[in-house]
């Protein structure tokens, strides 16, 4: 059974604990993936357009990802550009993996800390560590843990650092219901403004209940990861098996172009966090000739046969001259300049010549 369609059931089963809004929220986000089975899909994260006014060159950051959140490898052959609803006929110029660009990226978990996580954590300690290991050694980690209170751990750390403030992750006290809400909007301050450069991800290890059960939070939270860039990758563990509050991570993860993972066991835990690892690092940097380039806005998406990906806006850009192909005004000022230069020197040197061709001797 699929996450959507075991999602779906337990909102039906928890309608009269959760309200009518878990089971709306489950019927309207989640039946499309019921339908599409373990379909892959292609998240297209982010366009990075600096080369194009120059080489027409555009890089797009994407991954194919199954449903229940393994990631699939195709050949670079296989993927087309797509501009404005039309594919391109090439194949990208040149392909490689998040990992090997070089591209920096800032990493901010968010962990649960719970009593009812209590018999867990060691084993989510171990998993996270492994994340924070797997990432690249530039990678900057931040942490923030949460029960009825927000705590934040470290703020773009190393991995070295990360790794320490991991070990030291205690369950907290159950005084009041869980401020996931607060933990993540503690989370979305710390990865900062908008950056074109940064790989920005969030990565919650929750069971979704939140001491706000509406599911509007969740929408806002979503929404201002979007705009900010940040695509939200939770990692879904109930020690209860209560899978109704699950939907409120789903919606984070929908509304930034993240993958839900679900652990149903604890034994899932640190295969759903390697997954999420391989997706972090195997993200493929594919590299595409743009004709039309960029001096008008492009909706840009890529597709594989009849897959395609979500949809990414590119601004207008000022197009670079070529080399060879200057300014014409500028041109035109240089060769004025030179030309009066040059008669200039000609009047110079008549002026000169003069009392030679007088028949006088310049006086000394």
């Amino acid at each position: 059974m699929s996450l959507a369609a075991s999602l779906r059931g337990s909102a039906r089963r928890h309608r009269s604990s959760s309200g009518w809004p878990a089971a709306l929220l489950a019927g309207l986000l989640l039946a499309p993936q019921v339908s599409e089975g373990s379909k892959p899909r292609l998240r297209l994260e982010r366009i990075d357009t600096s080369r194009c006014p120059g080489e027409r060159l555009v890089e797009v950051c994407l991954a194919e990802v199954e449903l229940e959140g393994v990631l699939s490898r195709r050949p670079r052959s296989t993927y087309r550009l797509v501009v404005d609803g039309k594919p391109l006929d090439h194949p990208p110029v040149h392909v490689t993996t998040f990992a090997k660009s070089g591209r920096p990226l800032h990493l901010s978990l968010v962990v649960e800390a719970t009593p009812g996580y209590e018999s867990h954590l060691e084993r989510i300690k171990a998993a996270l560590r492994e994340l924070v290991r797997s990432v690249p050694k530039a990678a900057r980690v931040s942490v923030v843990a949460y029960d009825w209170q927000v705590r934040r751990l470290l703020t773009r750390g190393t991995a070295r650092q990360a790794t320490s403030v991991i070990d030291t992750l205690t369950v907290g006290s159950a005084e009041a219901e869980p401020a996931l809400d607060d933990a993540l909007a503690l989370a979305l301050r710390g990865l900062g403004p908008r950056s074109t450069s940064v790989r920005r991800l969030l990565v919650p290890i929750s069971d979704g209940i939140n001491r706000n059960p509406r599911w509007d939070v969740f929408r806002g939270l979503g929404s201002r990861a979007r705009t900010l860039g940040v695509t939200i990758h939770p990692i879904a563990f109930s020690p209860l098996d209560e899978r109704g509050p699950l939907l409120n991570l789903g919606e984070l993860a929908k509304r930034t172009g993240g993958t839900l993972r679900w652990a149903r066991q604890p034994t899932d835990i640190g295969r759903e966090i390697l997954n999420l690892a391989q997706e972090i690092n195997a993200q493929q940097v594919q590299t595409f000739r743009l004709p039309a380039g960029c001096s008008r806005p492009h909706s840009i998406q890529v597709a594989r046969g009849g897959l395609v990906s979500n949809t990414i806006q590119t601004p207008a850009l000022r197009e670079a001259r070529a080399a060879g192909g200057k300014n014409p005004l500028r041109v035109l000022l240089f060769v004025g300049l030179l030309l009066l230069a040059l008669a200039l020197l000609i009047g110079l040197v008549v002026f000169l010549l003069r009392p030679l061709r007088d028949g006088r001797a310049p006086r000394r």
